[in-house]
């Protein structure tokens, strides 16, 4: 028997049970839904240096080739007096200088046994120091491919341009390094002079021919003691003081077999005569090792 679709047996009908599970459903999924959502309720805070922030920067590894202080137009560095690094001009031509210093002050050349010497300063500008010195010659006449000058040694046998070997030696260069705080001076005499002319002048590259020079990378602290192992950075000016190499080049066009010039003409071939090289140097170092610091 039923009162009003209700059983009076005691028992629950199925229509009822089913709608009381849902509401149970309903307030289950809701409270649930209330916890979720007070998970992501949370509180935030934040801090910055902004009112002093850390400064940083990073430095310039700046080699400057100079000059030495003391060079005039009759022995200046390896080009132009005004001209540093990296663009060292052409030596010949009407507005440079020629290799040389025994025929008068305009006709600035060099024959077989003159020796002439040069003087450089080589510098760091920028705040970052140097390890260790390169050197790489190249002659830019001819188009690069250069001269008698700079195309022959003691033995290369070229007929069109050595002669025999040793007819035509070609030029050869020693590079010396002055280790004392006042550099090279009394420039306009040579040899020039630095401190007392002995144990402060230091052998960098011994003497060798340019064709060598040319063909390799030369290592400017391969000599010992390793005058270029660390190149401090001075951000100063290329003055004796602080310049962290001062070099001195010496020139040599070793003597070579006689020739004859016959009513003004002058040979073509197997000749040192006549020959004209554009000398250019480039210098390279290397940044410091890297550190790891804290300050």
């Amino acid at each position: 028997m039923s009162d009003g679709g209700r059983p009076t047996d005691g028992h629950v009908s199925l229509g009822v049970f089913v709608r009381r599970f849902a509401l149970a459903s309903i307030v289950a999924i809701g409270g649930l839904t209330l916890s979720t959502t007070g998970v992501w309720t949370s509180l935030q805070a934040t801090s910055d240096n902004s009112g002093n922030p850390l400064s940083s920067q990073s430095g310039i590894l700046a080699l400057v080739l100079s000059p030495n202080p003391e060079t005039t137009a009759t022995s200046q560095g390896l080009g132009l007096a005004t001209v540093t690094s990296p663009s060292i001009p052409t030596q010949t031509g009407a507005t440079g200088w020629k290799l040389g210093n025994t025929d008068g002050v305009t006709n600035k050349t060099i024959k077989p046994g003159d020796t002439v010497y040069r003087f450089i300063n080589l510098y760091l500008s920028g705040a970052v120091n140097g390890t260790g010195l390169t050197m790489q010659a190249a002659d830019l006449a001819n188009s690069g491919a250069g001269s008698a000058l700079s195309q022959c040694n003691s033995t290369t046998i070229n007929g069109s341009i050595c002669g025999a070997a040793g007819a035509v030696p070609g030029l050869q260069i020693a590079v010396d390094q002055c280790s004392v705080a006042t550099g090279w001076t009394a420039v306009t005499t040579a040899p020039g002079t630095c401190g007392n002319n002995t144990t402060d002048i230091k052998s960098v590259v011994s003497t060798t021919y340019l064709k060598a020079l040319i063909a390799t990378t030369t290592d400017l602290n391969s000599v010992t003691p390793g005058t270029f192992a660390t190149l401090t950075s001075n951000s100063s000016t290329a003055d004796n003081s602080t310049a962290v190499a001062r070099l001195r080049f010496k020139f040599t066009l070793p003597a070579a077999p006689a020739e004859s010039v016959v009513n003004a003409n002058t040979p073509t071939t197997n000749t040192i005569q006549n020959q004209t090289s554009a000398l250019k140097f480039t210098f390279t170092t290397t940044q410091r090792s890297a550190i790891s610091v804290a300050s």
